[in-house]
């Protein structure tokens, strides 16, 4: 005879499992598509949600022996790594295959083995009668799943912060004391917004804004000995190592003036505008401010030389402007891409595809470097392929293009 305890536990855990089925069900007739039709990649893992959700009719036999020691043991086993795996599968599908890094699979691998035995075990210890375990053997077996499931959040940290470093070693961009003097002097005239501010440069300020002056001057073209370190210490009365690392900081704190008081790098008569600039490689992009005597149009070419040293690129096109409204204020934001020319076929099929929901914007987003593949695939038969179609297709290309070199 069961007590009410045990009813509502069975009851409960009924309702737990239908609804599992239930959701797995759904799940399997919405295979929703967000960001793309087949782009694999970044698909909503409907089969590892399935698979997560209908692994909880292992703990069935709790519903129907409440009051059997085995069948309780038998849940609690199965719950020790259930989430741990559970999450190692998700989040393996969602980003593993997104940050192209094979280890991801590892933790899958790793938990794979001890979750099925376990799962297996438990189920069998649920219906084979006289097969309880000791409490010390229990307890042994908790401590294996507890340091599993240590091992495992530590794993995946220790990847995790290894996949960042490896896919955002674009972002660790350091420019060239060159690029940063080149882009310094090409504005130099901002150089003067920086005194009174308590830095340790404040001393030659005005020598670079006079050296600024000659390099944007006609005479500093035939002058082929100036502008080394050298040269700019001896006329600033300093080492070239302060003069260098001087350079480099003013550089910085101009962004850092143009983030907080955008208004100082506006003329008279001018418009301000906040400027988003994309270099060549996706994790490069920066901010900047300043004004111009007109609004530009979409499909204008911009050479801004200041954010050389930032990003690597100097010349960009128009690709988008935003107007918003924001403490009684208009603002302006022009979206900048690196290159020389505005591709309007580009952007058409592009548009094309997001109108068709073949992409969406975070696909647009986290394929940007295999994106004009895609849509030339796109254009030539009728459907978006997965990053890893692209990169396959790219390998298979080198390969080619090798043996043909070695032949």
């Amino acid at each position: 005879m069961l007590t009410l305890q045990d009813s509502l536990f069975s009851a409960s855990l009924a309702v737990y499992l239908t609804a599992s089925v239930f959701v797995a069900a759904v799940r399997w007739g919405h295979r929703c598509q967000p960001y793309g039709k087949h782009m694999d990649y970044y698909h909503p893992a409907w089969k590892t949600v399935i698979f997560c959700f209908l692994c909880n009719l292992l703990m069935a036999p709790a519903i129907f022996m409440p009051t059997d020691t085995d069948a309780v043991l038998q849940l609690r086993l199965f719950l020790i790594l259930a989430s741990p795996y559970f999450c190692a599968v998700t989040m393996f599908s969602y980003f593993g295959n997104v940050l192209k890094v094979n280890t991801w699979r590892r933790p899958v691998f790793i938990l794979s083995v001890p979750f099925g035995a376990m799962a297996l075990s438990a189920t069998v210890l649920a219906f084979v009668p006289g097969t309880q375990m000791t409490p010390q053997f229990c307890r042994w077996y908790f401590s294996l799943g507890g340091l599993l499931a240590l091992a495992f959040f530590s794993f995946i940290r220790i990847k995790s912060a290894m996949s960042r470093l490896k896919h955002a070693s674009p972002e660790k961009y350091i420019p060239s004391i060159r690029d940063i003097k080149v882009s310094l002097f090409s504005e130099y005239q901002w150089i003067s917004l920086l005194p009174n501010r308590g830095k340790p440069y404040n001393h030659i300020i005005d020598g670079l804004i006079k050296i600024g002056k000659y390099w944007n001057s006609d005479d500093s073209e035939s002058d082929n000995g100036a502008f080394t370190m050298k040269w700019m210490a001896e006329k600033l009365h300093e080492s070239p190592a302060h003069v260098s690392k001087w350079i480099r900081a003013i550089y910085e704190d101009l962004f850092v003036l143009n983030c907080s008081e955008p208004e100082l790098f506006v003329d008279d008569g001018e418009i301000l505008c906040e400027f988003w600039f994309s270099g060549f490689q996706e994790e490069r992009y920066c901010s900047f401010s300043f004004g111009l005597p007109a609004l530009p149009h979409v499909g204008d070419t911009l050479d801004f030389c200041f954010v050389r040293a930032a990003i690597g690129c100097d010349f960009f096109y128009i690709k988008g402007i935003r107007h918003y409204r924001q403490g009684g204020k208009t603002c302006i934001e022009i979206d900048c891409e690196a290159g020389t020319k505005y591709n309007k076929f580009r952007e058409f099929l592009l548009d094309k595809a997001q109108f068709m929901n073949e992409i969406g914007f975070m696909t647009e987003h986290n394929a940007r470097p295999y994106l004009d593949d895609m849509l030339r695939v796109y254009e030539k038969k009728g459907y978006v392929p997965s990053v890893e179609t692209i990169i396959r297709e790219r390998e298979e290309r080198w390969k080619q293009w090798e043996e043909s070199r070695k032949s």
